[in-house]
């Protein structure tokens, strides 16, 4: 059944505060969030300590931050860890599952979906640097499947990030191997 993304979720804006390389509230932007839906932390600022920060702007577990600005609409949910202790930037959308039977991280995988990605993009405005427009998010027809149909979905979505894990990992061991060997060769 496909339905309204507004109608499901609560859509807003981040806000603006002064950033810091120090403090005690992680402060999400868009050069946060990678390409394959996940929260990089290399990059990760801070609200300044001395800013008074507004009790609606702290991120709960399993909102989905999504970049209102830019080029790539890649999506990214907040994990447990930052719960009460984070704030995203005015350049991204915090959407927050407002329906039973809706879980965040199948609406976060829905979104990083080719064809939705696609659908962002096509709607984004703006020559320099594209936007997208509340309205434009909150009208997103989205196909919300039964809570055991997401389940499965977010089981088999797990299992793909925990073998690219897997395979990276190998890699990596791959390429040090054979480092040790080309280094075995020269030296001898």
């Amino acid at each position: 059944m496909k339905v309204k993304f507004g109608n499901i979720a609560d859509i807003r804006f981040g806000s603006s505060y002064k950033s810091s390389e120090k403090g005690g509230v992680a402060y999400f932007q868009v050069n946060n969030l990678t390409d394959d839906g996940q929260l990089d932390e290399s990059q990760l600022v801070y609200v300044q300590e001395k800013v008074t920060i507004d009790a609606g702007d702290f991120l709960d577990s399993g909102d989905i931050l999504l970049p209102a600005k830019g080029s790539k609409f890649s999506s990214a949910i907040v994990p447990e860890n930052y719960s009460d202790s984070s704030v995203a930037s005015s350049s991204l959308f915090v959407i927050r599952t407002k329906k039973e039977g809706v879980l965040p991280e199948y609406l976060q995988w829905y979104l990083n979906l080719p064809r939705t990605r696609w659908d962002l993009e096509k709607g984004a405005t703006g020559t320099n640097i594209s936007s997208l427009s509340i309205k434009y998010v909150r009208n997103l027809k989205i196909e919300v499947p039964k809570l055991e149909v997401q389940e499965k979905l977010i089981g088999l979505k797990k299992l793909q990030e925990e073998e690219s894990r897997i395979l990276n990992q190998l890699l990596d061991t791959r390429k040090k191997f054979v480092q040790a060997v080309t280094r075995n060769i020269i030296e001898d």
